[in-house]
């Protein structure tokens, strides 16, 4: 069993994406070379605002922190952010770069599926811009551990634009106020530690 997430790659440009193919499924887990079928999708998945931010601000974390709660639920996400670290924020544009996509995730007591498409666009780079799209779907059998949703996956693959570096993500996290949520996600990689914060509603229970 492992966090979601599992192993990930960060390009050193900060335009992140989560390789659940090749790197989430462990041993025990079936290769996911035929795709993987997350369906029924929520009807009219926002579109994602969303764009980026410096994890660390004087010393002290800026990234949210999770609280917990009870995912039961579909949840369809229209803010992301992506917090980066210091040296990695001084390689682009920050204020002018963007994460657009969609993302959402269903959990119904037994199973997760997760569906996260984004965009990311960096302005500024010594490059000029880049942009990085990424797709990465996950079903499995889930546990809740405090604010941390632990999948054991049946099927994960992803794709992305572009090359990067070799990473790991630091697993999934949850919070909950009512029907507004919030999932953390870590990545790191050359550039150092990214952090993505999903920020959403629930649309139902099953």
């Amino acid at each position: 069993m492992i966090a979601c997430g599992g192993e990930s790659d960060a390009p050193d440009d900060a335009g992140a994406r989560i390789d659940a193919q090749t790197e989430i499924v462990d041993a025990g887990a079936p290769a996911a070379d035929a795709g993987c079928d997350v369906s029924p999708e929520p009807d009219a998945v926002p579109e994602i605002a969303g764009g980026f931010d410096v994890a660390t601000v004087d010393g002290g974390s800026n990234v949210p922190v999770a609280t917990g709660g009870d995912p039961t639920g579909t949840w369809v996400f229209d803010e992301a952010t992506f917090y980066v670290s210091e040296t990695a924020a001084t390689m682009f544009d920050r204020e002018a770069s963007t994460v657009g996509g969609r993302a959402w995730a269903a959990f119904d007591g037994t199973e997760a599926r997760l569906d996260f498409e984004f965009v990311t666009t960096l302005n500024g780079t010594p490059a000029g811009t880049i942009v990085r799209p990424s797709s990465t779907q996950i079903r499995g059998t889930y546990e809740v551990d405090g604010s941390a949703i632990v999948i054991t996956p049946a099927c994960a693959q992803s794709s992305a634009g572009g090359a990067g570096g070799g990473g790991s993500a630091g697993g999934l996290q949850f919070s909950m106020d009512g029907d507004v949520g919030r999932l953390i996600t870590s990545v790191s990689g050359t550039a150092g530690m990214i952090t993505i914060v999903l920020d959403g509603t629930r649309r139902g229970t099953p």
